[in-house]
């Protein structure tokens, strides 16, 4: 009878030891993920504001193109300069679907595995979208001169129209050859120090970082 005492008292301890670590879990899930959310609203709000700066070039250069749209330089460095707006607001926004994707009640696997995908992302459109400005530099001058020059002054650049757009395509030439390179250097920076880049990428994807911490933590707690 004590044995069969000792027993039920034993199994009653490990339910209530079982139960404790359930609630202790729990809470400690529900904190982590609050500072997930929490680490990425500073991205959401960054997002917001490139969508709101997409939506300014778009303005910037939409009137110049449209009226100007019988000269070719006019046309070509509005259309540059209003599809780089697109997409700033195009990949803003798919990032804010991804975070708004988010299931905080998944399995952290699966919480994991979309932040991974969303890291990825954001880092490959923020490659592209920072380097486009070798190219972009010249049609945003342009343009801003195209605001600023008074209205008797636009027959003189179409009447040196050719020459600008000479001048355009070389810039874009060499803008070009400078992202090619940095892109070369970049993979190759990547394969002789990879946790150097991954510090580094880290640092321009902070939030995602921190999001990315907290889920480590409950999956430490998990395997304890």
């Amino acid at each position: 009878m004590e044995l069969d005492e000792l027993k039920l008292a034993w199994q009653a301890l490990d339910r209530q030891l079982e139960r404790r670590y359930a609630l202790d879990f729990q809470a400690f899930k529900s904190t982590r993920l609050d500072r997930l959310r929490a680490s990425l609203r500073p991205m959401q709000i960054g997002l917001v504001a490139r969508i709101a700066f997409g939506i300014l070039l778009m303005c910037f250069a939409a009137p110049v193109w449209a009226k100007y749209r019988d000269q070719v330089l006019f046309l070509i460095i509005g259309l540059t300069v209003h599809l780089y707006g697109i997409a700033l607001c195009v990949v803003s926004g798919r990032l804010l679907w991804m975070i708004g994707a988010v299931d905080y009640s998944a399995p952290v696997l699966d919480i994991q595995q979309r932040l991974a995908r969303m890291r990825a992302f954001h880092l490959r459109s923020g490659f592209w979208l920072g380097n486009a400005w070798w190219v972009l530099w010249m049609p945003m001058l342009l343009l801003a001169m195209m605001w600023t020059i008074p209205a008797q002054f636009v027959p003189v650049i179409v009447d040196h129209s050719a020459g600008i757009l000479r001048n355009l395509g070389r810039n874009t030439a060499f803008g070009v050859a400078v992202i090619l390179l940095v892109t070369w250097l970049y993979r190759l920076w990547g394969k002789k120090y990879p946790d150097a880049q991954r510090r580094f990428e880290d640092q321009s994807s902070r939030s995602l970082a921190n999001a990315r911490k907290a889920l480590d933590d409950i999956e430490q707690f998990e395997k304890m």
